[in-house]
């Protein structure tokens, strides 16, 4: 059986760290602009952002493998532009 690094135990501990359980809402552009991100793409930026989970954490906490979970981020790329200087 592989060994899972994260887990639900995982997150109820980075929970209490940060005093709240944190979920990603909704995104905005840098101009303002509200995206519109799928429900695994919320839960994938907030395991990312807030959780600081890399990704092979993120994959296995969500049960997705490592190539959906590319798939994911990709299309999050694709809604938020890199910022212009």
């Amino acid at each position: 059986m592989a060994e899972k690094y994260a887990d639900k135990d995982a997150v109820k501990q980075r929970e209490e760290t940060i005093g709240v359980p944190v979920i990603v809402e909704s995104a905005k552009l840098y101009s303002g602009e509200k995206i519109s991100l799928t429900k695994k793409e919320k839960e994938i930026l907030t395991l990312l952002s807030i959780y600081q989970f890399n990704k092979k954490e993120v994959a296995q906490y969500l049960d997705i493998s490592r190539e959906s979970l590319r798939t994911h981020l990709k299309n999050i790329r694709r809604k938020i532009p890199p910022k212009e200087s």
